[in-house]
């Protein structure tokens, strides 16, 4: 089975968590960034926000380039990279989900070791999209998969990344 890299903003942090939890007891091999240190009220608000803090402004890169290192992990070992990016406060109606800069960077990086990227939800920003899609392959991208699916349903993002993982 392959083994996933999971990209995305911080503010979807107790989703990752369930994410991750979920998929490890599924028997994958799972890595994501370290949010555990990121208190509830840094979070919820805007990188602009968050970027105001010296201390949390001082911790960027590093943590960055630490995610960037399991982004080489996980390429190494031929696995995939699945963008986290649902709508923020779980209204799934909306057609893009959220990627912030870092989450951008990261689908560079990717990008550029030529990972296959996956999404859970559409992004207006063309380079995502194209770097999400082989071609007519639409499929790398679980809202369109899946409409009627809800992406922050576990269950049914693990059926649909299983054919990715084999």
């Amino acid at each position: 089975m392959r083994p996933v890299v999971l990209c995305g903003s911080q503010r979807f942090k107790e989703e990752f968590e369930g994410l991750t939890n979920f998929l490890r007891k599924r028997g994958v091999f799972v890595l994501a960034p370290n949010f555990k240190r990121h208190s509830r009220k840094l979070i919820s608000k805007v990188e602009k926000e968050r970027l105001k803090s010296s201390s949390y402004k001082n911790k960027i890169p590093g943590l960055v380039l630490a995610h960037f290192a399991q982004i080489s992990q996980v390429h190494s070992m031929g696995g995939v990279c699945l963008i986290y990016n649902p709508k923020p406060g779980g209204h799934q109606s909306s057609e893009h989900g959220y990627i912030g800069s870092n989450t951008q960077a990261e689908i560079g990086y990717a990008c550029a070791k030529q990972m296959p990227i996956i999404l859970l939800k559409p992004h207006e920003e063309e380079w995502i999209m194209s770097v999400a899609h082989s071609g007519n392959d639409k499929e790398r991208v679980f809202a369109i998969a899946n409409p009627k699916s809800d992406p922050l349903n576990h269950k049914a993002v693990h059926e649909w990344l299983k054919r990715w993982l084999q």
